[in-house]
């Protein structure tokens, strides 16, 4: 191709144009990628098609390559604004009606101006520039419309940086000004080097190495500090390979400014040589045939390959002898550029004035003879041809150009094969066998492939998971033969029973070792710095044996500290077996021993402690109640059974035909629950729905629990009989007058009648330190929550979040705050963000239904269905019958593809709503999927 020359400033372009476009497309087609993502992958794309641009104007010689100016005009203008654009939506978009409506504006102005400079160049004259070896439009109009719109857009982007930093908040603000920073002093660097190349005051070289380092170091910049701070899934690989070609491109550009400028002196120097012997008369066999000789009387000689010249007027130079200054005081001479010829320069002589795309181009050497002693030395020039230059500078920049190439593919091809199976692969693996083992999937095993610091920590990870599946077989043995044990004990209770029948005699002694037995199982082992437990005994048989006496019942009461999902619970019960002395000790040690274990495997079992309090309760509830059915109606517990949140106060509970629990709160007592939840553990035939019941404590209260031995009271009256009291209420009495205080409650009891059963009592307290329960909102956020909350009935969503936001609420324990931000992001349908707050609100505030709720519906909406279904459950065990709630996991468990138990929950929404139109719609949709 006779007008394709590559140059330093081609090899230049197609670097910036590699790293452009590749960090461009990879944004642009990442899986699941925000609006923030695709306009930075805007930007790299419109780095890259500018470099394109310049590649054409700076490697073809055609005056049609002056159109290169129809793709950097549209291009530059579109990555001036992508950069407002980028800031307005990182993190994320708080003014979204103002950022509407500046696109729509910027769409216009750079369209127009685009348009304007499209028309203006249609018939415009072309010229070319040596300081750049590049054609372009003689246009004035057109690029001052342009230069303005981009300086527009420009300051633009700047103040909105500045606005968006102010309120912008932690981690985020900090990318966000280093983006900032990094995009300002590009689009600066790149504005300056052009205006001042193009007025002739630099170079145009500058220019171009200056638009390639800052596109090749600035966009990169700008990209990690994006990665690294992005709520998109990137990957590592892209960061490796993004590094990699920096890094190679940096060194290539280098090399290539050395070496072509090394080839340009070369040039320089054999060119300079053949004119001194072209004009002392000695020149054969030139590399390169000069065109002309003249000397300063003017006198013109032309030789062989100076045909296409002779026609052509040649420049008025100083040297002549006839020279004269140009009346403006301008130089007729070209731009020329300090990193091209040393010695020679670039020169036109014109065939037709006004006419630059037919003038003829050469290398004009203007030298000086060596005349005899005494004479003054004669000026002579010598000029050869402009393809000659371009022809050897392109045997360099072609080579360059193929190496450059040669390694971006490299990187990009070679790259991902050989991490993928040395880096990527072996992480996917192990990651990929984390989240089996998460989900209880012992038998993961990462397959090691490589014996490096990867394949080490595959080996580490496979001893740990064989290490934890040794454990959990342990201790289902442990479990199974706990049940066993417990079975052969139970059995051996049985036949003691019968034999303290047979043997009265050993009758004290079988009741002191049961005692001995018991013992252990009542202890109060609850440990917190929140929740404060006792309890208190009085087992009706009393015995002596031999040395020591005690005494022997059915009434149990436990404390444990546990911990769930990391979190720590204060776990308590109060029961009672039923059956006197012997019978009721025997199922207070069976009860007592099932719960110690289930407490030990929950310690020692990463599964069983990972679930909520709520389904941990349940499950435990469900494996008292089946070990008491083996038992075939023989013996029943009653019992409240349930756990503590040490952080909040709140009680999970669960009352299985035990007399209600008693809530002591401002010197006033009143029972929790009113109604009869379950029956006794060990009914047979009882298939009821489980649920949990949920008791918020504030700082200062009391929640007691106590068997029925509290109500049944002898009383003796003044007449001298007897009547036996049954009033539940009369035991709120007692309470109030001890003011909630266990051994002066037994004594009150004790003060009115007799004991006629075991009495037990449990007592909780939470925070008794504090009496007065803290402000939900401390005084220096109610100003903000009156703002907020008034944003909020209005109905400007966008407005709360702003507000909550610039204040850092996330950061904070102002629970009604964080709510209400929860609550924004999901009218604002931003279910990301409304599931990250919602979440973070749960765990401050767990006793909201409603908020877990919100979690369970947010991570159905970004497609989180497992965590959907999870806290679904939870609150099914709240509200078991609420059917908004039930519907909502009927949606889910359909988008897990589990239809059946779809179905189950959509059958009680309809059997409670027949005409509920949300659900007999999933439920024509479940036909259809079966069919």
């Amino acid at each position: 191709m006779d007008s394709f020359f590559l140059t330093y400033y081609s090899v230049s372009s197609i670097i910036g144009l590699a790293m452009g476009l590749t960090m461009g497309l990879y944004f642009l087609f990442l899986r699941g990628a925000s609006t923030t993502t695709r306009y930075m992958a805007g930007l790299l794309i419109c780095a890259g098609m500018m470099n394109v641009a310049y590649f054409i104007s700076s490697s073809f010689l055609d005056p049609l390559a002056a159109y290169h100016r129809w793709i950097t005009v549209p291009f530059g203008l579109a990555m001036s604004v992508f950069p407002s654009h980028l800031y307005l939506r990182y993190p994320t978009n708080r003014w979204p009606r103002f950022t509407m409506g500046l696109l729509l504006l910027q769409l216009i102005l750079i369209v127009g101006a685009a348009g304007f400079f499209f028309y203006s160049s249609v018939n415009a004259p072309v010229i070319y520039h040596f300081d750049g070896h590049y054609w372009d439009f003689i246009i004035k109009s057109g690029t001052a419309v342009v230069a303005v719109v981009i300086l527009f857009n420009s300051v633009l982007q700047l103040a909105i940086g500045a606005a968006k930093l102010v309120v912008t908040r932690g981690r985020e603000r900090w990318a966000l000004l280093g983006m900032v920073l990094v995009l300002f002093s590009c689009g600066f660097a790149q504005g300056l080097t052009n205006s001042m190349s193009r007025d002739g005051a630099i170079g145009r070289d500058v220019f171009q190495t200056t638009f390639s380092l800052t596109v090749v170091l600035g966009l990169f910049a700008v990209t990690v500090i994006y990665m690294n701070n992005t709520r998109d899934r990137t990957t590592f690989l892209a960061k490796i390979i993004g590094i990699s070609m920096v890094t190679m491109l940096l060194v290539m550009q280098a090399i290539s400014f050395s070496v072509l400028g090394e080839r340009t002196r070369a040039y320089d120097q054999l060119r300079e040589k053949e004119a001194r012997a072209a004009y002392e008369g000695r020149l054969k066999n030139p590399l390169v045939s000069p065109l002309f000789l003249r000397r300063s009387s003017g006198d013109v000689q032309y030789f062989s390959g100076g045909i296409s010249i002779q026609d052509a007027q040649l420049p008025e130079l100083p040297f002549l002898d006839d020279y004269q200054e140009p009346e403006d005081g301008h130089s007729t001479t070209p731009r020329q550029s300090k990193s091209d010829l040393q010695l020679g320069s670039f020169q036109k002589a014109g065939l037709t004035e006004g006419e630059d795309h037919r003038a003829v181009r050469y290398v004009s050497y203007v030298l000086e003879d060596q005349p005899d002693p005494g004479k003054l030395p004669d000026e002579f020039e010598v000029g050869f041809s402009y393809l000659s230059y371009r022809h050897y500078v392109h045997q360099g920049a072609s080579t360059l150009a193929i190496l450059l190439l040669s390694v971006i593919v490299v990187i990009l091809a070679g790259f991902p094969l050989f991490f993928s199976g040395a880096l990527i692969r072996p992480l996917l693996d192990l990651l990929g066998a984390v989240k089996k083992v998460d989900e209880g999937d012992l038998s993961a095993n990462v397959r090691v492939r490589v014996e490096d610091e990867i394949g080490q920590l595959g080996h580490y990870f496979n001893g740990m998971v064989v290490s934890i599946r040794d454990a959990q077989a342990k201790l289902k043995d442990y479990a199974d033969r706990l049940e066993e044990k417990v079975q052969e004990r139970t059995a051996e209770l049985q036949k003691t029973l019968s034999r303290v029948q047979e043997l009265k005699d050993q009758q004290d002694g079988d009741y002191f070792l049961t005692s001995l037995l018991l013992r252990p199982l009542q202890a109060n082992r609850a440990r917190s710095e929140t929740v404060n437990v006792d309890f208190v005994i009085r087992q009706k048989k009393s015995f002596q044996f031999r040395k020591w006496s005690d005494e022997i019942g059915g009434d149990l009461c436990m404390a444990e500290s546990i911990k769930l999902k990391g979190r720590p619970y204060t776990l308590f019960m109060n029961a009672d077996a039923m059956g006197k002395s012997m019978q009721g000790a025997g199922g207070a040690l069976v009860l007592g021993a099932v719960l110690e274990a289930i407490v030990d495997r929950t310690m020692l079992s990463g599964e069983a402690s990972s679930h909520h309090p709520e389904r941990w309760l349940k499950n435990a509830f469900i494996e008292l109640h089946k070990v008491f059915e083996t038992f075939d109606g023989s013996m029943l517990i009653s019992l409240v059974f349930g756990l503590v949140d040490d952080d909040n106060g709140l009680v999970y509970l669960i009352n299985a035909e035990h007399p209600w629990s008693v809530l002591y709160r401002n010197k006033k007592a009143d029972f929790v629950e009113a109604d009869l939840d379950f029956r006794k553990l060990g009914t047979l035939g009882v298939d009821s729905t489980i649920f949990v019941k949920t008791i918020q404590l504030e700082p200062g209260d009391v929640l007691i629990a106590g068997s029925d031995g509290r109500d049944d009271l002898m009383l003796h009256n003044a007449d001298g009989t007897e009547t036996l009291q049954h009033d539940e209420n009369v035991f709120l009495r007692h309470v109030e007058s001890s003011d909630g205080k266990l051994e002066e409650i037994v004594d009150s009891l004790l003060s009115e009648g007799d004991l006629t059963d075991d009495l037990s009592l449990l007592r909780i307290g939470y925070r008794e330190d504090l009496m007065q329960p803290a402000s939900d909102i401390s005084a220096d956020y109610r100003s903000l929550h009156e703002q907020a909350m008034n944003a909020y009935k209005a109905g400007d969503f966008v407005k709360v979040s702003n507000l909550l936001e610039d204040a850092g609420i996330e950061d904070t324990r102002e629970t009604p705050l964080i709510r209400l931000l929860a609550q924004s992001y999901l009218r604002r349908k931003e279910y990301q963000r409304a599931l990250s707050v919602a979440e973070d609100y749960s765990f401050l505030k767990p006793a909201d239904t409603e908020m877990l709720y919100a979690v369970s519906y947010s991570a159905a909406r970004v497609g989180k269905l497992e965590k959907a279904a999870d806290y679904g459950e939870r609150i099914r065990l709240r509200e078991p019958h609420n059917t908004r709630y039930l519907l909502n996991l009927a949606r889910i468990y359909a988008a897990m593809g589990n239809h059946k138990r779809s179905a189950g929950f959509l059958e009680q929404v309809l059997e409670a709503e027949p005409d509920n139109e949300k659900a007999l719609k999933l439920q024509e949709q479940l036909k259809k999927a079966r069919t």
